[in-house]
């Protein structure tokens, strides 16, 4: 098992914004997280990314990292990468120059000392011809792509994703749903994703994880987590069609 999350609790005062959270991501899986506003899921991403310091529970990676006793930086090294809400990037770096600044934070690998490998990257998610254009100069869609390619360029082994399909077009989220099941299939790059562009996640993912006031509330398939009345009173609001 890649990671395995047991009994994670996450507390701000007397909100418990995490509470007793448990679950395992494979090799290779795409699994993802929803729930309404202020369920707790990118509470839960900072936990795992030692951004926040759980209060109860433990998260192992790749059977041998305990994820609650690390440092972002060495989370990173060990294999995760993340995107965020708020897209980050170097602004005034130009795409390429945002690849080779993001690659030192990752995993030693052959082909992070391959001088061709930013480039290749760039083409993986569309953004080649972009190469020399400043981060800041790109519309949203093409910063996601450039975010989604920071994250790639650490030489993960898995990526969590943090609404990557806000505001995007119906053309721009079925291009980048595309390029994240090729990350996948390509790499075996596992991807742990929040969203809350429902046709995305209904039809890229392979398990569905259901959050709703800290608690895991329901998981399963695409097809049985539209089928919950569960989830459809807490989250959707009416069936997903």
């Amino acid at each position: 098992m890649l990671l395995k999350v047991s009994g994670l609790t996450k507390r701000f005062g007397d909100l418990i914004a995490v509470d007793n959270v448990e679950f395992d991501i494979g090799e290779g899986e795409i699994v993802g997280l929803i729930g309404p506003n202020g369920a707790g899921k990118t509470t839960l991403f900072n936990c795992l990314m030692g951004l926040h310091k759980p209060d109860e529970g433990e998260a192992i990676f790749d059977e041998k990292f305990d994820l609650m006793k690390m440092k972002p930086h060495q989370i990173c090294k060990a294999g995760i990468a993340r995107t965020f809400q708020e897209v980050r990037t170097f602004l005034n770096l130009s795409v390429l120059d945002n690849l080779k600044a993001s690659s030192t934070f990752g995993r030693e690998t052959e082909n992070r000392r391959r001088d061709d490998e930013p480039h290749q990257l760039l083409e993986s998610v569309g953004l080649g011809e972009k190469k020399d254009a400043l981060a800041k100069n790109l519309n949203i869609g093409n910063r996601r792509l450039l975010e989604l390619a920071m994250a790639l360029s650490t030489h993960p082994r898995i990526i969590l994703v943090d609404e990557i399909a806000s505001g995007l077009s119906l053309s721009e989220i079925s291009s980048l749903t595309d390029t994240i099941e090729e990350i996948r299939n390509s790499h075996g790059i596992s991807i742990f994703w929040i969203e809350h562009v429902m046709s995305a996640i209904m039809e890229s993912t392979d398990r569905v994880i259901v959050l709703d006031n800290g608690s895991i509330i329901a998981e399963g398939k695409p097809e049985e987590i539209k089928k919950s009345k569960k989830v459809t009173e807490v989250y959707l609001g009416t069936e997903y069609d």
